[in-house]
């Protein structure tokens, strides 16, 4: 083994609420060739995949609440990366309740995971941007 066959990359992941990137894995070239190396290599400081958490800004809003991001369905290619529209609101427990009184399940969802995605126009029918602060 050469330093040439040693690929090494910290990798980043990006915050499922606001996307901001984050320090995520360390990858390490298994397989001690040089093209697989430099493929390693590639990876450095790249965001490759989602965080299983908050970044440090996302987790305190999560604690004060729910936080809710607007989404474009129509122009969303992969479920687990929704088309986001710029709408990113943290709104109480209470009001969250208030929304899915009739869908348990959903609440009891976004309650656990203190994140959802909204349709953009539903954000504008609720008057979320209405009240947005600067």
């Amino acid at each position: 083994m050469n330093k040439d066959t040693l690929g090494v990359a910290l990798t980043k992941e990006a915050c499922p609420a606001c996307t901001k990137a984050m320090d995520g894995a360390i990858v390490m070239n298994t397989r001690l060739s040089v093209p697989q190396a430099m493929k390693v290599e590639e990876l450095h400081g790249k965001v490759v995949g989602w965080a299983d958490h908050f970044c440090d800004e996302c987790k305190e809003y999560s604690e004060k609440g729910i936080i809710l991001v607007t989404i474009d369905e129509s122009k969303t290619d992969d479920p687990k990366n929704p088309y986001r529209t710029g709408g990113f609101f943290v709104v109480t427990e209470d009001y969250v309740t208030r929304l899915l009184e009739h869908e348990p399940e959903m609440l009891k969802r976004v309650l656990e995971e203190r994140l959802t995605f909204i349709e953009h126009d539903l954000g504008v029918h609720l008057g979320l941007f209405n009240h947005a602060s600067s």
